[in-house]
């Protein structure tokens, strides 16, 4: 072969080379976007999901508060049955978060978790002023929960 044939087949070759290249770097590079996207999604599901059953309950939680308010009494065996089942979905959930969030996030969902339930528990009491207070307390941990579970989606969507 001439010297005109080895070049034209050195720049085929390399030409070759570079498309097989560029077109396997392309491919890595959007595996690993739909990877983002799709572990992104799987947390905010999560989240979502968590952070609607909490707040549900801590709704249920404080709708006793209501009937106790005016000096009613509540039925017990109603109640434990009720937290046992919400109870169940908590855990159900949590371990889902547990699974996915960073530990800012996970330490946050298991303080609102023990602040509700200390809120549920003082719901059983007589004492407004404790009910009250762990109220306050549930309220704030939620919110610090919500807000790492914000400010980690954020982190993730930037990257």
């Amino acid at each position: 072969m001439d010297a005109g044939t080895w070049v034209a087949l050195f720049i085929g070759i390399g030409s070759l080379g570079a498309t097989v290249y560029v077109d396997w770097r392309n491919r890595d590079e959007g595996n690993a976007r739909v990877k983002t996207e799709r572990w992104l999604s799987e947390r905010q599901t999560a989240y979502a999901h968590f952070s609607g059953i909490i707040y549900a309950w801590f709704d249920e939680v404080h709708e006793r508060m209501v009937p106790l308010m005016v000096g009613l009494s509540l039925d017990s065996t109603l109640l434990s049955a009720r937290d046992s089942e919400t109870w169940r979905r908590v855990l159900a959930n949590k371990g889902t978060v547990e699974l996915l969030a960073p530990p800012a996030v996970r330490d946050a969902a298991r303080d609102a978790i023990s602040a509700v339930v200390l809120f549920a528990a003082e719901t059983r009491g007589n004492d407004p002023a404790a009910q009250h207070a762990e109220r306050v307390n549930a309220l704030a941990k939620l919110d610090v929960m919500t807000t790492a579970m914000r400010d980690d989606l954020g982190s993730v969507a930037g990257h």
